[in-house]
């Protein structure tokens, strides 16, 4: 028989599993700090290009509003002022020269009865493409008067007839012998 004394001073132990475990996760931490390390140099070379960017950004911003406050400051001026008035007068006249006179001339033709007649005629475009026409017309007596109005009333393309002033001159006007004289208010449909 065969025995096996082990007469070390101490006992032997086997710490390879140890030792292979410590160096596997040094290994693991090794590398999840050179990982680390990569993300915050590349998350730092991000935040100096996004400060980089801001930067850029500020001073396109201030840049804008120096131009913005000189746009201001010249359309301020006289020269500017002048320049608005005279195309907002300008697009009037434009507005003007786009009314239906022809059309119009043609609806009132059509509703116009004997002994009345237009003395003048004074469209206003709205914003909204409405057209409020002041009329002035002049009649032989009251009846063709309240013959043409009841003929504008029923006009298709004619709405909202307010009489705004109806007189009887002594003297009638130029080139008629009116008796009545009606200032009219209505809106024309130029569709």
């Amino acid at each position: 028989m065969k025995t096996s004394f082990n007469l070390a001073t101490a006992p032997l132990e086997n710490n390879r599993r140890f030792i292979a475990g410590a160096s596997a996760l040094g290994i693991l931490a090794l590398a999840a700090m050179v990982l680390l390390s990569l993300h915050a140099v590349s998350a730092r070379r991000a935040n100096r290009a996004m400060h980089a960017q801001i930067d850029n950004l500020h001073s396109q911003i201030r840049i804008s509003l120096r131009h913005q406050d000189a746009l201001r400051t010249e359309f301020k001026s006289a020269q500017a002022e002048e320049a608005l008035k005279r195309s907002t007068f300008l697009n009037g006249l434009i507005e003007a020269r786009a009314f239906p006179w022809t059309k119009m001339f043609a609806d009132l033709e059509q509703i116009l009865p004997p002994g009345v007649r237009v003395i003048s005629i004074s469209p206003q475009m709205n914003r909204d493409g409405s057209v409020r026409v002041e009329l002035l017309i002049g009649a032989v007596n009251d009846d063709q008067g309240l013959k043409f109005l009841n003929s504008m009333s029923s006009s298709p393309v004619f709405s909202q007839v307010h009489v705004t002033q109806e007189t009887h001159p002594a003297k009638a006007p130029e080139g008629g012998d009116d008796t009545v004289l009606v200032n009219l208010e209505v809106h024309y449909s130029t569709s």
